[in-house]
């Protein structure tokens, strides 16, 4: 088994949603009251908006997706603490593709791909005592931008949202 670690340049311009932010969380919890409880989630909670519930973290996906923010444009995507304690996943909406166009300048890029069996993932995988498979030395790929980003079904009729997790503290966004 391969394993890569894929440095990203995000996009330069645009806003992430901050998903487990307190305004975030009680504008979600006003607004999406009725479906939230319909499935179960009588008050949206940090846990809600990063838990195994697929159901729940889709629709608060769709209707974040759907917003339009305070100078009209709409989010990149949004963002959240790992549950794990690692850093920043970020959860981005790949619109150009949703609307069959090609990747734009604005979009993440692939910058490097490093072989990751280093210090940061022996720490990881000792913090979570995980077994080490092997790997192979270097991990190749024809499409540099297809592994960086995985696309994501939570449901039929979902948006597609790609999703990077960054789990290393010293990834940073483009300035």
């Amino acid at each position: 088994m391969s394993r890569c670690l894929h440095r990203v340049a995000m996009p330069a311009e645009g806003w992430w949603v901050q998903i487990d932010h307190k305004a975030t969380l009680n504008r979600l919890g006003l607004d999406l009251a009725e479906p939230l409880r319909q499935a179960g989630v009588p008050l949206l909670t940090l846990s809600g908006t990063t838990g195994e519930n697929r159901a729940v973290t889709t629709l608060l996906a769709q209707h974040v997706r759907g917003q339009s923010l305070f100078d009209g444009s709409l989010p990149l995507g949004i963002q959240f603490t790992s549950k794990t304690g690692y850093g920043t996943c970020w959860a981005w909406w790949d619109r150009r593709a949703d609307d069959v166009l090609t990747p734009g300048e604005n979009d993440p890029k692939t910058l490097e791909d490093l072989n990751v069996d280093g210090d940061a993932f022996r720490a990881v995988t000792t913090d979570w005592q995980l077994e080490v498979l092997p790997g192979k030395p270097h991990y190749l790929r024809a499409e540099p931008r297809a592994n960086c980003v995985r696309r994501l079904r939570a449901s039929t009729g979902s948006p597609h949202a790609k999703t990077l997790e960054r789990r290393y503290p010293n990834f940073r966004r483009r300035a």
